[in-house]
């Protein structure tokens, strides 16, 4: 016997078809008119399962079998891949310092760089990770602060555990999030080509006034035009992803700079568009107040305003993650081989709580990685309970464990709310590359 997935998504089409979305196999199809009456009909009586369709419906996750719990089997998975051992995922900052002033930064800044004593410490702890694991894969993710003030330790490290997962046939994978003053043209060759960094974030919050209101360096000067010009310049050499942070203070404004990127700049398809709901961090250093923050809802509602903008403009494939994706975990911050390293070489799950000692959970000079409580909590956060009957819990798995932690509940992650027209969009592309 079978029956429908708790993690469909039915959705009428005003061409009168019906799409069908399954959040865990992530399997999108249209039903013709017999796959549709079997899965309405699909608990009410024994069925063939050789029966072509049903064969269809069963391989795609819409139906499962009757005595599956989906949810204890999801849990399943993301616990053993939260442990798995063969991926190493290293977020590094080579300094806390910056050369901006951000309004709503929660990050503590301190001037202190990474010197030759913790990047041995570091080179010797990935040693050891591979020494001890069967390790297939290190990515590393380079952050701050802001990581190009450092670039002599970003490439010092860089080169050592390349030629490390060169000499022990370990797949490398780097990115960097950068506030793009610095990454012009010839640190984007550099990035690539001696540090194999294929992908950058930067980050852009409005047109020009606001931006540089929200956004100013340090020396008081203005940011938007040199992060718009690098942008342009090192677009063919490194895969750019513009993050737009969206609260209620920049919200009006987003639809003018989507407008203006695609319109003016000329980036439509050579750039990808993250917008990101700005959020109250639980750190001492944030300054963000909870009443100029969109709810999921509010930026669910905004967000799909926007992509259908980019759509109506053909800038389908600047469209961050149009296509869903299933991840075994919503976050690394709940994995055992998953750590933030700050100058000092201290230790974190998350990034959010980087430089805060207390939150640490140890040190790269240490033998070994004590289980602490703060560790524990972090490894011991499965997927809420309260979440189980929810269609889009293995695409959110609970939220953000960080805010988890801190509120003791479910927090469901805004970027969601936006799924269902991202399939519309994803279906309609496909019909217009048919005609």
């Amino acid at each position: 016997m079978f029956k429908k997935s708790l993690y469909n998504m039915l959705i009428e089409q005003s061409d009168g078809e019906t799409l069908i979305f399954n959040t865990y196999s992530t399997a999108l199809a249209v039903l013709n008119s017999n796959q549709k009456k079997i899965y309405n009909n699909i608990q009410l009586k024994e069925t063939n399962e050789q029966n072509e369709d049903i064969n269809f419906l069963k391989e795609n996750g819409f139906i499962v079998m009757s005595d599956i719990d989906e949810f204890k089997r999801l849990c399943v998975e993301e616990r053993v891949n939260r442990f798995d051992k063969s991926v190493l995922n290293l977020t590094i900052a080579p300094t806390m310092s910056c050369n901006m002033a951000c309004s709503y930064c929660y990050e503590e800044k301190y001037a202190k760089f990474m010197d030759d004593d913790i990047i041995n410490k570091l080179i010797d702890f990935v040693n050891k990770k591979i020494s001890q694991t069967q390790l297939k894969q290190i990515n590393i993710i380079w952050y701050g602060g802001e990581p190009l003030l450092s670039m002599d330790v970003l490439k010092k490290i860089s080169c050592k555990i390349i030629s490390l997962c060169n000499e022990n046939n370990i797949q490398y994978s780097s990115s960097i999030v950068t506030n793009g003053v610095l990454l012009d043209i010839d640190t984007a060759k550099i990035l690539k080509e001696q540090c194999n960094v294929t992908n950058a974030q930067i980050t852009i919050d409005g047109l020009r006034d606001l931006h540089n209101k929200r956004r100013r360096l340090k020396n008081n000067k203005d940011s938007f035009d040199i992060i718009l010009k690098n942008v342009d310049d090192i677009k063919d050499i490194i895969n750019v992803t513009i993050r737009v942070n969206i609260d209620k203070k920049n919200v009006m404004e987003i639809n003018k700079l989507v407008d203006y990127l695609i319109d003016y700049k000329k980036l439509s398809n050579k750039v990808k568009i993250n917008f990101y709901p700005i959020v109250v961090k639980n750190t001492d250093f944030c300054s963000v107040e909870k009443k100029d923050c969109l709810n999921p809802k509010e930026f669910g509602k905004e967000e799909t305003i926007l992509i259908n903008k980019l759509y109506d403009k053909g800038a389908i494939n600047s469209i961050y993650k149009l296509e869903p994706m299933y991840s075994h975990v919503f976050c690394t911050a709940v994995c055992n081989n998953s750590f933030v390293i700050d100058p000092e070489g201290f230790l974190y799950p998350c990034w959010d709580f980087i430089g805060v000692k207390e939150k640490s959970i140890g040190n790269i000079s240490n033998e070994k990685i004590s289980i602490s409580n703060e560790y524990c909590k972090w490894l011991l956060l499965d997927i809420p309970q309260q979440c189980s009957k929810c269609k889009l819990v293995p695409m959110c798995k609970g939220g953000c464990p960080s805010a988890r932690l801190y509120d003791n509940k479910p927090h469901c992650d805004p970027r969601i709310m936006s799924l269902e027209q991202k399939l519309c969009i994803s279906y309609d592309n496909f019909k217009n590359t048919l005609n």
